[in-house]
């Protein structure tokens, strides 16, 4: 992580030198992509009904690096919100962590709260043009800030389960296909972007405002 960091800080402090830089706000809706590709889901077994797609949320900072260029570089430092619901075929199902085990279970809601940094680049297909449309291929690191998970019982009580800090940090491959829009110092973006796990993976409409500094 330190030097992804330091990395980040040696880029933008040398570009910037020969590039025109823009920053500002960014902000995206988010779906959830949910999938049962991963140990715990497997160990459900035929017991696991639905998963539920949700809605979260992306914002915070993003800056643009070289824009006028075949090739240019996104970064950023934003929050992001997620969660998962899933629900259980009557009859509930168990669920085991190291220190308890729930029983007669019938869902689950899963809440992340997370720091991403995204590194980015993208191919202009077209330069020094007021339309600019372009596509991404980016790493966004995910530190966990906080995460939890509700269980429900079959008698509709519920409990909190011991989860937090066990997915602390991750890295993800994300695609994106955007276009800017150029009006004087300013960048007005719009980028569809995939997030192509098969759990925890999402989908988002990113929006932002960024000015030349």
């Amino acid at each position: 992580m330190k030097t992804l960091l330091l990395f980040l800080a040696i880029f933008i402090s040398v570009s910037s030198l020969s590039a025109q830089h823009y920053g500002g706000l960014y902000f995206s809706p988010t779906w959830t992509i949910q999938g049962d590709g991963t140990p715990f889901w497997n160990g459900l077994g035929n017991n696991l009904q639905t998963f539920d797609y949700t809605f979260g949320y992306t914002a915070g900072y993003q800056g643009l690096l070289m824009e006028n260029r075949r090739f240019s570089f996104s970064y950023g430092l934003q929050y992001a919100y997620q969660f998962m619901e899933s629900n259980y075929k009557p009859g509930g199902t168990g669920i085991s962590f190291p220190s308890i085990t729930y029983e007669n279970v019938a869902g689950t809601r899963s809440e992340i709260h997370s720091l991403e940094i995204p590194l980015s680049w993208r191919y202009n297909i077209l330069k020094n043009r007021k339309f600019q449309p372009y596509v991404s291929v980016a790493t966004t690191s995910v530190i966990q800030l906080h995460t939890n998970m509700e269980i429900t019982h079959l008698d509709g009580s519920q409990a909190d389960a011991p989860w937090k800090g066990t997915m602390g940090y991750s890295l993800y491959f994300d695609l994106g296909v955007g276009v800017n829009y150029k009006v004087n110092d300013w960048i007005f973006n719009v980028q569809p972007t995939l997030r192509p796990w098969n759990s925890w993976g999402k989908l988002g409409v990113g929006f932002s405002v960024m000015k030349k500094f």
